[in-house]
C-alpha cells in the first residue's frame, strides 16, 4: 500500500508546523516540511547578503540560493500527493497553494482559529477547509483510502499520473451510441 506524501505549506514563522509534521508522521504519512528547518529570519538573512552584494531582488531571485532554495522545494511539491496549508501563511505559501492545484492535487487549508479577524475568500481554492488537527487527520484518513485504492486498474506498463495511478475511463460506460 502506498503511503500518502503530503507537503506542508506555510510560514517559516509559524511554530506549530514541526508538531503538525510530527502528528501526521506519527499517524502514518510521509511528511515534507524540511523548508521549515531555514528558520524564521530565512528570507531576511538571504535578503541582506543579496544586498551586501549589491544585487536587488530581481537579481537574486537568478542567483544560485534562489534556484537552490526553489526547486528543492518544488521537487518535493512535485513529489507530495496532497499538500496541508497551515495558516497564518504568506505570500509563498499561496504561491505553492496554487501551484499545487494547478498541478491537480489535492490541497487542504488547515485554520489556525475558527473565526479569525480577517477572512480570504481564497482559500476555496483548497478543495477542504478544516479547523483543527482532529479534523485534518480525519479528512486525510479519506483521502488515504482513495490514493491507496485506485478505482480502475492500470494494465503494467502504461504510464501513469503523479501518486502511481492513472485514470482510465471508458468511455462506452458514460455515453450510449444513437
Amino acid at each position: 500500500m502506498k503511503t500518502m506524501q503530503i507537503y506542508l505549506i506555510g510560514a517559516l514563522k509559524n511554530p506549530n508546523i514541526p508538531g503538525l509534521a510530527n502528528a501526521l508522521r506519527a499517524a502514518g504519512y510521509k511528511v515534507y516540511d524540511d523548508w521549515w528547518s531555514a528558520g524564521e529570519h530565512a528570507d531576511t538573512e538571504w535578503r541582506k547578503h543579496e544586498q551586501m552584494r549589491g544585487r536587488g531582488y530581481r537579481d537574486a531571485l537568478y542567483g544560485e540560493h534562489a534556484r537552490n532554495v526553489f526547486e528543492f522545494d518544488k521537487g518535493l511539491l512535485d513529489a507530495s500527493d496532497v499538500a496541508v496549508l497551515v495558516l497564518p501563511a504568506g505570500k509563498s505559501a499561496y504561491a505553492e497553494m496554487g501551484y499545487m492545484r494547478g498541478s491537480g492535487k489535492r490541497v487542504i487549508a488547515l485554520l489556525d482559529e475558527p473565526n479569525p479577524e480577517r477572512w480570504d475568500v481564497m482559500l476555496k481554492f483548497a478543495q477542504d477547509v478544516v479547523e483543527s488537527r482532529e479534523e485534518l487527520l480525519t479528512v486525510l484518513g479519506n483521502l488515504s483510502t482513495m490514493v491507496a485504492q485506485p478505482f480502475v486498474s492500470v494494465p503494467p506498463g502504461m504510464p501513469t499520473i503523479s501518486g502511481g495511478y492513472k485514470v482510465v475511463i471508458n468511455r462506452d460506460a458514460f455515453f450510449e451510441e444513437d
